[in-house]
């Protein structure tokens, strides 16, 4: 008998588990997206502090960096 309330037992605990997965994952996922506009006014301020003949130069490297890091390449 205390097998089957052990297992009852260990099947909440399963359950509870993944609900506070769920949650976290939720909960990370609207920190990440609502932090964006900080980050892209962080990116504009940094451009801003730049000399104008600079821009277009780090544009591209940070636009190269983005492609090789999507496409999983990482400059290898």
């Amino acid at each position: 008998m205390q097998y089957i309330v052990d297992f009852f037992k260990s099947l909440g605990e399963i359950i509870t588990s993944i609900i506070e997965f769920i949650i976290d994952l939720f909960t990370g996922l609207i920190d990440f997206f609502t932090s964006i506009p900080e980050h892209v006014q962080t990116v504009e301020e940094f451009f801003e502090l730049m000399p104008e003949f600079t821009v277009p130069f780090i544009v591209m490297v940070l636009a190269a960096q983005l492609i090789f890091l999507i496409i999983q390449r990482r400059g290898q």
